[in-house]
């Protein structure tokens, strides 16, 4: 049997959903999966339930609280005990991945990039980008979100097999049989700046002028931002209709989607947005901006959602306001499309492209 190992920063509940569907439905590679930290401080992610599958972390603490070189010695050692077939490392923005990718280039381990960058999820400049096209010949196949992130790496000169699908979530999870039009509108983001919830809240004032019965929206998560948001909910007067309900777990996430109209994610930038796949696991439509990554492969007017131009907040108070008066009829075609759409985004297929690019790279 052949042996790959996986890396991550840190394990989340997609990850681990992931690593155990490699087990589950396959047995032509054997899988490890190793993090470097327990936690990390951009994504914190929180492991809801055990894993069958051996998750390895190689520190107890946040990623952060950590060297450089320590996390390079420790993942340089392991890939060299491993005995590894393929290894999957997630990018080259640390210096750690990077040595890491040239070190199994010279054991001849083929070496598999997971990547859901874009040309515009962030300022580019013409050296970094040239840096970047000499790094990736260390690569020789990558696992990537979708179209947006395939068209960065043809114009950074990356020539190896490159396979979407990589953003996937347990779609059975989130899966639910949607017979009536929900009562409120959903956001789910990290409370940051790049995520423009600020934006959201401008935009559902609008909304609200001279309607008797508007929609609330709900909120969920957390970040440096909620007491400035807390302060502009209290500024806009929508008090009674906009409700922050901060970090919640998957189960309360469910639970929130099964009764909501779409949701809104009005990033600036957003490599993918994981989000939108379990929105759409959900029957739930989508309203978000041609910044996120997942737009050009999930997000389809009239379908399974709306993409307007980031920050164009006029925008979105139209569409907020067209989902609101959707018939029932119309709202629940798009939900039924939403169901079948990400379909393509099983966990299933997410193992048949690792099995794939493997035996490809």
């Amino acid at each position: 049997m052949k042996k790959a190992k996986i890396y991550f920063e840190s394990f989340g509940h997609y990850h681990v959903d992931r690593c155990d569907a490699v087990d589950l439905l396959q047995d032509e590679i054997l899988l490890e999966s190793i993090a470097i930290a327990a936690s990390e401080s951009t994504y914190k992610w929180v492991r809801e339930v055990e894993s069958p599958h051996p998750n390895k972390t190689l520190f107890n603490v946040n990623r952060d609280d950590v060297s450089s070189f320590k996390i390079c010695c420790l993942i340089c050692a392991d890939l060299i005990k491993s005995k590894a077939d393929f290894v999957f490392i997630p990018g080259y923005h640390r210096v750690y991945w990077v040595v890491l990718a040239l070190l199994a280039k010279a054991m001849s381990i083929k070496t598999i990039l997971m990547l859901d960058s874009t040309i515009d999820d962030k300022k580019r400049s013409a050296f970094s980008e040239f840096v970047k096209s000499i790094l990736l010949k260390s690569y020789q196949s990558a696992f990537v979100g979708g179209t947006k992130t395939i068209e960065y790496l043809k114009k950074l000169k990356f020539n190896g097999p490159i396979i979407d699908g990589f953003d996937a979530v347990d779609n059975d999870y989130f899966s639910s049989k949607r017979e009536r039009k929900g009562s409120k509108f959903i956001c789910i983001s990290r409370l940051e700046e790049v995520k423009n919830v600020s934006g959201i809240l401008d935009a559902y004032s609008i909304y609200c002028k001279g309607r008797d019965n508007p929609r609330p929206l709900h909120i969920i998560g957390d970040g440096s931002l909620r007491k400035d948001l807390e302060l502009q909910i209290k500024s806009l007067k929508l008090d009674n209709i906009v409700i922050m309900k901060g970090k919640l777990n998957r189960t309360e996430i469910k639970e929130e989607m099964n009764d909501s109209v779409a949701l809104i994610l009005f990033s600036n930038s957003e490599p993918w947005g994981l989000v939108v796949n379990e929105s759409l696991s959900a029957g739930i439509p989508v309203i978000t901006t041609d910044r996120v990554g997942s737009s050009c492969d999930l997000v389809f007017e009239g379908l399974t959602g709306s993409v307007i131009r980031h920050n164009d907040i006029e925008s979105l108070a139209q569409e907020i306001s067209r989902y609101d008066e959707m018939s029932s009829a119309a709202w629940k075609y798009m939900s039924n499309q939403c169901v079948k759409t990400i379909d393509n985004y099983s966990l299933a297929k997410w193992v048949d492209k690792f099995v794939r690019i493997c035996m490809n790279a």
